[in-house]
């Protein structure tokens, strides 16, 4: 264990201080950054709502269930159980370019919660499915860049995020109207 630990420790070093660049300096931080994403996801989620409207809701509410309950188990218990802390607070010589926060780190919940809603509308729109995983890889990606997260705790992140998403998804699939909202979809 100790050697995926300091390995995990070289990647981090290597992607936040080896491939950082004026441009990753620049961009990152903005990237990593909720409020910079919020009206993207109000936007989308309004999309649903006025397109698909009784069909988007409950997508919708797949949506929003998956990202609770996995920012929930993320936050609450994994992080307390594994009580990993943050590369900007353990490690000397970081690029940091945002608030290192407080919290913990092993499973980033970036990570967690984007792959989640990535995994969760990519069941519904399969034509999207590359780009909702690249926008996760990105956000989760650009945690380490700032010097927050590890690659392991991105990693996990998305693990975490694709199974809890999976589930969810697994579990509406056996309501009847879930196929009658997957067929609809896509037809339109």
């Amino acid at each position: 264990m100790n050697e995926l630990i300091e390995l995990d420790k070289l990647v981090f070093q290597f992607i936040n201080s080896g491939l950082s660049n004026p441009i990753t300096d620049f961009l990152m931080p903005y990237i990593t950054e909720f409020k910079v994403w919020l009206p993207l996801y109000i936007l989308g989620m309004l999309y649903l709502i006025f397109r698909f409207r009784l069909k988007g809701l409950y997508i919708l509410g797949i949506l929003l269930l998956a990202v609770g309950l996995c920012d929930l188990i993320n936050a609450q218990i994994l992080k307390e159980y594994f009580a990993r802390v943050r590369p900007c607070r353990a490690l000397e010589k970081v690029n940091l370019l945002i608030h290192c926060g407080g919290g913990l780190s092993f499973p980033s919940n970036h990570a967690v919660n984007n792959f989640a809603a990535a995994t969760v509308l990519s069941s519904y729109f399969m034509r999207k499915r590359l780009v909702l995983f690249f926008l996760a890889s990105l956000v989760a990606i650009s945690r380490v860049f700032v010097g927050v997260h590890y690659l392991g705790d991105i990693t996990a992140g998305a693990i975490e995020g694709i199974l809890i998403g999976s589930l969810l998804v697994l579990i509406f699939r056996n309501f009847k109207y879930d196929s009658e909202v997957v067929e609809s979809i896509r037809i339109n």
